[in-house]
C-alpha cells in the first residue's frame, strides 16, 4: 500500500514538473517568437500530461502541428537551455490519443499587457479606439514601426522626434497614428493630442484664411502635446499651406512636443515639397511598413475574429490569407464580408461557405496559372524533370520544391491542401513552411530574390 501511495505521490510530481516545464518553454519561446505568431500558433496549446519521455501537449487541430516544422530549433533549443532529457509532442485535440490522454490543462502565460486596468472607451473625437497597439499585429514588415511607435509614447518628444512611417495603402500607418493617440491619451489624460489628415489640415487652414481666424487656428495646432499627421503628401504642391505646416512643425519640436506624420512614400520620395520641409522630415527617424507577409495575414485575421467574437478556423484563415493579400484592408473586408454573408444566410463560416462567398477574390488576380505550369518552370531552372520535385525524401531537392510551393500559392488559384497535393501529398502545413521558408530567403539572398524575379517575369507575373 505504502509503495503504491509513493508511486502515485512520484507520478503527481512529474506531471508537476512536466507542467511547469511547458509554461517555462513557452515563457522563452515568447522571447523569440514575434507576438503574432506567438498567439496564432502557441498560445492555443495545452499541456497534457507526461507518458515515457515524451511531453504531451495538446493543440487545437492538425493544422498545428505546423509548430514541429516551422520552431523545431527553437523548441530544441529550449529543451537544452532547461537540461530536458524529454521530446515535445504534438497531439490534435480531435485524435483519439488526446481524448485519452488529455488531463487538466494549464493556461499558457498572460501577455505582460493584460495586468493594466481597464482602458477609457474613447479618447480625442478623432481618434478611433479600436486602433491600439494591442490590435496591431506585428509583422516582420511592421516590427520596426511598431516598435518606434510604442518607444515615442514612453518618451514623447525626446525620442525619435518626429516619426516619419510611409507604405502603401493598407499597411497599417493609420492605425499606428490612432495606436500613438489612444496610448499617449491613456497615459496621460490631461495632454492634448491632435489627428489630422493633411486634406483636413488643409480645409481647415483655407477656412482659417477666408475667415481671417488664423490666430486661432494656429492657437490649436502649435499648442498640442502630440500632433499626428496623416497622408502629408497631401500639402505638395501647396506652397502656402506648406509654409504654415513648417512653421507649426518647427513650434512644436522647440517645445518638444511630438510629431508623428504618415504618407505613403518616404521623403525622399516626396515631390512638390519645399526643401526645409524635407529636411525637417528627413531628420527624424523614417520607418517604412510593408505588406503583410503570409504569416502575419493569417495572425491579422484571427485578431479580427477575436475582437467579432467568431471562431474562425484555421482551414479559412489559410485560404483567406491566400487569396486576399494586396493589404490589411482587403484581409479585414474578406473576413467582414464572409461573418456578414454567413450571418445573413444561417451558415456556418467554414471553408465551403469561405469559398462560395469570397470566390469574387479569386477573379482579381488576372491571368492565374496551373499548379503544373509553376512546377514545370522552377524544374526547368534547376535542370531537373518535374517528377523530382514530387520525390518524398530528398535534402538536394528542397529547395527547389520549396520555391515551387511558394511560387504556386502565389501565381495560382490552388488551396494549400491542394499545392500539398500535387508535390506528393504533403500536408498543407508543410506548405505554409515552405513558403514561409521562401520569404525569408528572399529578404536575405539575393541569389533566391533574382530567381524568384526571374521565374515570376517568366510565367508572366511581375
Amino acid at each position: 500500500m505504502e509503495k503504491e501511495l509513493e508511486g502515485t505521490t512520484a507520478a503527481s510530481r512529474l506531471q508537476s514538473v512536466s507542467l511547469n516545464d511547458w509554461v517555462r518553454i513557452l515563457e522563452i519561446l515568447r522571447e523569440k517568437i514575434p507576438r503574432q505568431s506567438f498567439d496564432t500558433w502557441l498560445k492555443p496549446t495545452r499541456f497534457i500530461g507526461f507518458e515515457g519521455k515524451s511531453l504531451l501537449v495538446r493543440v487545437p487541430s492538425v493544422d498545428f502541428l505546423y509548430i514541429k516544422d516551422r520552431y523545431t530549433d527553437l523548441l530544441q533549443e529550449s529543451l537544452l537551455r532547461l537540461k530536458l532529457d524529454c521530446e515535445i509532442v504534438f497531439v490534435p485535440s480531435d485524435s483519439e490519443e488526446a481524448k485519452e490522454n488529455e488531463r487538466q490543462s494549464q493556461p499558457t502565460p498572460s501577455s505582460p499587457r493584460s495586468s493594466k486596468s481597464k482602458r477609457p472607451e474613447s479618447g480625442p473625437a478623432e481618434l478611433n479606439p479600436q486602433y491600439s497597439f494591442d490590435s496591431f499585429v506585428v509583422g516582420d514588415g511592421s516590427k520596426f514601426a511598431f516598435t518606434a511607435a510604442h518607444a515615442i509614447v514612453e518618451r514623447p518628444g525626446l525620442t525619435y522626434n518626429p516619426l516619419f512611417l510611409y507604405g502603401g495603402s493598407g499597411t497599417g500607418k493609420t492605425h499606428l497614428l490612432h495606436a500613438i493617440g489612444n496610448e499617449f491619451t491613456w497615459k496621460h489624460p490631461r495632454a492634448s493630442v491632435l489627428y489630422a489628415t493633411g486634406e483636413k489640415f488643409v480645409s481647415e487652414m483655407i477656412e482659417s484664411l477666408r475667415d481671417k481666424t488664423m490666430r486661432v487656428f494656429r492657437q490649436r495646432v502649435r499648442t498640442v502635446d502630440v500632433l499626428l499627421m496623416d497622408d502629408i503628401q497631401f500639402l505638395s504642391g501647396k506652397t502656402r499651406l506648406q509654409e504654415e505646416f513648417l512653421h507649426t512643425f518647427d513650434a512644436l519640436l522647440q517645445r518638444k512636443r511630438q510629431v508623428v506624420i504618415a504618407c505613403d512614400q518616404s521623403p525622399r520620395e516626396l515631390t512638390g515639397l519645399d526643401e526645409k520641409l524635407h529636411s525637417r522630415l528627413e531628420a527624424g527617424l523614417v520607418a517604412d511598413l510593408q505588406v503583410p507577409n503570409f504569416e502575419t495575414r493569417v495572425g491579422i485575421l484571427h485578431k479580427k475574429a477575436a475582437q467579432e467574437k467568431i471562431t474562425l478556423p484555421t482551414d479559412v484563415a489559410l485560404f483567406i490569407a491566400t487569396h486576399a493579400r494586396a493589404n490589411t484592408r482587403e484581409l479585414e473586408g474578406a473576413l467582414t464580408r464572409l461573418i456578414a454573408w454567413s450571418s445573413s444566410q444561417g451558415l456556418s463560416v467554414n471553408i465551403e461557405t469561405a469559398q462560395t462567398c469570397l470566390k469574387h477574390l479569386l477573379g482579381t488576380r488576372a491571368k492565374m496559372l496551373k499548379i503544373g505550369t509553376v512546377a514545370t518552370a522552377v524544374a526547368k531552372h534547376y535542370h531537373l524533370p518535374v517528377t523530382a520535385l514530387k520525390q518524398e525524401k530528398s535534402r538536394s531537392l528542397a529547395e527547389p520544391r520549396h520555391l515551387a510551393m511558394y511560387l504556386a500559392q502565389q501565381l495560382t488559384h490552388a488551396s494549400l491542401s491542394e499545392i500539398g497535393r500535387y508535390f506528393g501529398g504533403r500536408h498543407h502545413t508543410t506548405v505554409l513552411y515552405s513558403i514561409h521558408k521562401i520569404e525569408k530567403l528572399i529578404k536575405v539572398d539575393p541569389i533566391m530574390r533574382d530567381t524568384v524575379e526571374v521565374l515570376s517575369t517568366s510565367l508572366g507575373h511581375n
